[in-house]
């Protein structure tokens, strides 16, 4: 009986160690506790894991994925209740309390990724394998002026997909070049595709301190370090932008990250000025006093505008406070200022005999002509009077009529 018994025993044995070298086993589990935040907040684990929430809080909370592959939602959840769903497909799910959504203590993600093909063996059998490969998608939801999670990595090839859930326009702008989002309104999402491994830095144009990562895997499970950044946030100086060529009648301003080139501009009245984005961020043109506004200007656009009047207007760019340019717009070109002055007509002083007195002294002449309408009565009583033409005083006096 003893021997049977033992029989049966190394048979379990035999086994179990089979079953652990195969990698067979009870599925992993893990657990998120939810009192005045999560813990933890970002959760990784393999495909098949199944994690459980457990509120802990003394407030009603409800869990619920953002996007994902796949979608979950805990429903309501009393205090003391729990709620497990299985992950079964890679990826990385980002989720928050649908309850108290505004609170970025209830945001969190899991991220699954598949073990290594190796398995790490039981029993003194397996040797075990490199590192796990990494998933094939990630989604990072944009909220509350952050990106969740602030770290995504993926596999060479996968892709990545942010979602604008927050109540305010955002931008996904990789800082060292070569993806942009463009203006993405609450709702919009974009996706990008990382065909090369590294870790690609990237921010939000219109809120400069947001910021995230995308860490792309290699085949041997590295990843390559962040190239250099070419211009935006924290990158370097870009290189001076290329004169935006204007036709007759117009001017041009080249839009860069960050300045408005030339910072001023003199035109005529009835020009126009044209700005051109040649940067990798999106401006706008903004007039200080609100007489114009481009809207926001995505790389490579234009906007054009007519100054009709004269005068001198400040603009910025909205998004960018300190960009600022100035256009000053003078008198239209008139027929009249391209004729000469015309000489003031001669001053003909009245007839008689009179005396000049001005800065040169004293002069005496005898003029002829009637007197006109404007003669004074001290002429026609006969006695002196005094007349001022132009800057020349003139004593006039006339002489007695012989009869």
């Amino acid at each position: 009986m003893h021997k049977v018994a033992r029989v049966l025993t190394l048979a379990s044995l035999t086994v179990i160690a089979l079953v652990a070298g195969l990698g067979v086993g009870f599925a992993a589990t893990a657990t998120v506790t939810i009192d005045t935040t999560l813990h933890p907040a970002t959760l990784t684990v393999q495909p098949g894991t199944s994690v459980t929430w457990v509120n802990n809080d003394h407030e009603r909370h409800r869990m619920r994925s953002r996007n994902g592959p796949v979608e979950w939602d805990s429903n309501d959840l009393e205090p003391g209740d729990t709620y497990t769903f299985t992950f079964t497909v890679e990826g990385s799910y980002p989720y928050l309390d649908e309850r108290d959504d505004e609170n970025p203590a209830y945001h969190g993600a899991v991220v699954v990724t598949a073990p290594s093909g190796g398995g790490t063996g039981g029993g003194g059998g397996g040797t075990g394998g490199g590192t796990a490969p990494a998933p094939s998608s990630a989604a990072v939801r944009i909220f509350d002026k952050s990106f969740i999670p602030g770290t995504v990595t993926i596999a060479t090839g996968g892709t990545v997909t942010w979602s604008n859930d927050d109540d305010t326009a955002h931008t996904v702008n990789a800082s060292a070049g070569g993806f942009a989002s463009g203006t993405m309104s609450e709702g919009e999402k974009f996706s990008r595709k990382f065909n090369s491994a590294g870790t690609f830095n990237y921010f939000c144009a219109l809120h400069s301190d947001m910021k995230g990562t995308v860490r792309v895997q290699s085949a041997s499970g590295t990843v390559p370090p962040p190239k250099a950044a070419t211009g935006g946030a924290g990158g370097s100086t870009p290189a001076a932008a290329a004169p935006v060529m204007s036709a007759p009648g117009q001017s041009g301003v080249s839009i860069v990250d960050f300045a408005f080139t030339p910072p001023t501009v003199r035109i005529r009245a009835g020009d126009t000025v044209a700005w051109a984005n040649q940067g990798q961020e999106p401006h706008t043109v903004t007039a200080k006093d609100g007489s114009f506004d481009s809207g926001i200007l995505e790389p490579g656009a234009t906007f054009r505008r007519v100054f009709a009047k004269e005068g001198s207007l400040t603009y910025a760019c909205d998004l960018h406070p300190n960009m600022a340019g100035t256009v000053l717009v003078g008198a239209a070109v008139r027929a009249a200022e391209s004729s000469p002055p015309t000489a003031p007509a001669a001053q003909t002083p009245p007839s008689g005999s009179l005396t000049a007195s001005g800065s040169g002294g004293a002069a005496s002449a005898q003029q002829g002509g009637g007197l006109g309408t404007g003669t004074f009565l001290g002429v026609v009583l006969g006695i002196p009077a005094v007349l001022l033409v132009g800057s020349t005083i003139y004593l006039w006096r006339t002489s007695p009529t012989k009869g």
